[in-house]
């Protein structure tokens, strides 16, 4: 029995991702539609890959894509609609039953699977739940709803809207998932170049990669495009993991940062970013590197 009840729970580990996901993001979940996305980076945490499918229960699916706070009004809802529907009434006709067994058996299914997700099921359910409400009478009449609860809906809404849009700007951000799951990620690099004694990637646009780190301290060495300076000066943002740790004009010369990271840092999300000045054209009028970046990790310098 406790076999069966955990993997009821579980249901061949993407009942585990889906609980990974929860309790890394608990408050305005993975996005919706997102739990296929993700499922590869927190299967991981739990064994070997798994093919795409869903939650296995509707109820933690709706959780894991919404999280906490945009989960508060459908699981007001069940609160709601179940008291109702289960609530025995001497004048139920005989027929109330027959839809009260269905949305009951509907809800525990839902618990195992998500049968909702196709649009005919999900029609069934909705035509029962409305002929349910027409056989034994709303338990109410209908009234417009107070002032305060709209503004409680604006304010849940408004909450939910700038929480959703900061974990899709930080910790959802493609380049932040690569870190924590350990797969390569990057883009507006290009193939090192040597310059001088040394090699640098161009960077063109706003450039991400995903770096291991080998110390607690990165060196930054930035070299910006003479053919991009049309006599206005460069500068160089650069920022680890959302942190901006550079923000210099770019001399004639590399100019080179030293920058600290976190103690227990492995990874580090390094983004780069050149602008003023034109972008340097080749021959034939193809948009060139703005600039150039190489990186290292020396070992953290003595103290005096």
């Amino acid at each position: 029995m406790r076999g069966f009840a955990s993997e009821m729970w579980n249901r061949n580990r993407y009942g585990l991702a889906a609980t990974a996901m929860i309790r890394q993001f608990p408050l305005f979940g993975v996005g919706v539609g997102s739990f296929q996305v993700l499922l590869p980076d927190f299967a991981r945490l739990t064994g070997p890959p798994l093919p795409l499918d869903n939650a296995q229960n509707w109820y933690r699916h709706q959780f894991v894509e919404f999280g906490a706070v945009g989960s508060l009004g459908w699981l007001a809802w069940i609160a709601v609609f179940g008291r109702f529907v289960l609530t025995r009434r001497p004048s139920d006709p005989p027929g109330a039953w027959i839809a009260r067994g269905m949305l009951v058996a509907f809800a525990l299914i839902s618990l195992v699977g998500m049968s909702g997700q196709e649009i005919g099921v999900a029609l069934t359910f909705w035509t029962v739940a409305f002929w349910y409400v027409w056989l034994v009478g709303p338990p109410q009449p209908v009234r417009p709803a107070p002032r305060r609860a709209w503004a409680a809906v604006v304010t849940l809404l408004v909450v939910f809207t700038v929480g959703t849009t900061a974990a899709a700007l930080g910790a959802l951000r493609v380049p932040f998932r690569a870190q924590r799951a350990g797969w390569p990620y990057s883009y507006g690099f290009g193939d090192p170049l040597r310059i001088g004694d040394a090699e640098y990637k161009p960077v063109t646009g706003r450039a991400v990669e995903v770096v291991d780190a080998s110390s607690g301290w990165m060196a930054l060495t930035f070299l910006a495009n003479p053919a991009g300076g049309s006599g206005r000066s460069r500068t160089v943002r650069a920022w680890c993991d959302g942190r901006l740790v550079v923000d210099d004009p770019v001399p004639t010369d590399p100019l080179t940062k030293l920058i600290r990271l976190r103690d227990t840092q492995k990874r580090v999300v390094l983004e780069v970013s050149f602008t003023g000045g034109a972008p340097g054209l080749d021959t034939a009028g193809i948009r060139g590197p703005d600039g150039f970046v190489r990186w290292g990790f020396p070992d953290p310098p003595r103290e005096r």
